[in-house]
């Protein structure tokens, strides 16, 4: 490691990221974006920590966590989400990754709270799982394609589904299915969650009993967060995005789900699809991971008691 210091980073350093999020993922940084998600968090700010190259003083690494409020087992914790893992393509194979993240897990044994969990990509889940984490379970893409959006309904024209604000429909958000282990949700995380400057959602109600909040994702709508309390009201919200999909000329809808789930067999009674395939679009499985003390892994692999939904992945 001589050719590389170690430092947490702060707040007023978030630019530093911008090269090296170019170079991995082919997009500008976002200051916006950054402060939203690593500074107005409700539950508490973030914790990251960089490489620096010695000679040309760039950063070349970053790992991060933002702390996120669950119930595990009846009791309400802090546990932490690993975000926005990056190491520039000039210096990957040196171990930066791994030495990051043993930077923030020291860290947080040393506040006595070290309960990391998150979404792993195909490269930094192998190297996860070799530190001590466990795979949970995948996620897996659903999708409406174009050609099954059309409809003859016209949902535009139905006074009872209507566009709304975060605050009218968080009495639904709350009524979420209940599991070992929850998300918590407060009226100012939700709030917050729907409004990432990247990504800001919609959220359409029906009749105030069941409701979607959506984004533009490229060609395509993304579900992120919905409550139904009825198929015939899942439909009614379901006809609005195809409406949408019809008029803005865009490729479908899609979300993602637990593999082999309850909400997974719903969704696909609604008519989403899913890619059986190893190829092709839209097959990539999302691995769910975690890590933390040993006595508690030990109780938490049982993938049933995870409730984790898109609402839950830091990236979407």
């Amino acid at each position: 490691m001589e050719e590389y210091t170690i430092e947490r980073l702060t707040s007023d350093k978030f630019d530093v990221l911008f090269p090296l999020m170019k170079d991995c993922f082919g997009t500008e940084g976002n200051l916006d974006y950054f402060k939203w998600k690593f500074l107005d968090n409700p539950v508490g700010e973030f914790t990251a920590f960089v490489a620096i190259h010695t000679e040309s003083k760039d950063v070349v690494s970053f790992y991060g966590i933002i702390p996120e409020q669950y119930t595990v087992n009846g009791q309400n914790r802090i546990l932490f989400q690993t975000v926005d893992g990056m190491t520039h393509s000039k210096h990957r194979r040196k171990g930066l990754f791994q030495k990051l993240a043993l930077f923030c897990y020291d860290y947080l044994k040393l506040q006595n709270n070290f309960f990391v969990f998150g979404f792993g990509g195909v490269q930094s889940t192998p190297a996860l799982c070799k530190l001590g984490w466990r795979k949970v379970f995948d996620m897996r893409y659903l999708f409406i394609p174009k050609v099954l959006c059309f409809t003859i309904t016209k949902p535009f024209q139905d006074l009872n589904t209507r566009e709304v604000n975060a605050s009218e429909v968080f009495h639904l958000a709350q009524k979420k299915k209940v599991a070992p282990v929850n998300s918590v949700r407060t009226i100012e995380q939700f709030k917050w969650r729907l409004s990432n400057p990247l990504n800001p959602c919609k959220v359409i109600s029906y009749k105030n009993e069941a409701y979607v909040a959506y984004y533009i994702l490229g060609d395509k709508i993304f579900l992120f967060d919905y409550y139904f309390s009825s198929k015939f009201n899942a439909k009614k919200l379901l006809n609005y995005l195809k409406a949408v999909v019809q008029l803005e000329s865009l490729k479908g809808i899609i979300t993602i789900s637990k593999d082999k789930s309850e909400s997974m067999t719903e969704f696909r009674k609604l008519g989403f699809l899913i890619n059986p395939f190893s190829v092709g679009p839209l097959n990539v499985r999302i691995p769910f991971i975690y890590y933390t003390d040993q006595s508690t892994m030990e109780l938490l692999t049982n993938e049933a008691i995870w409730n984790i939904t898109p609402y839950e992945h830091d990236a979407l």
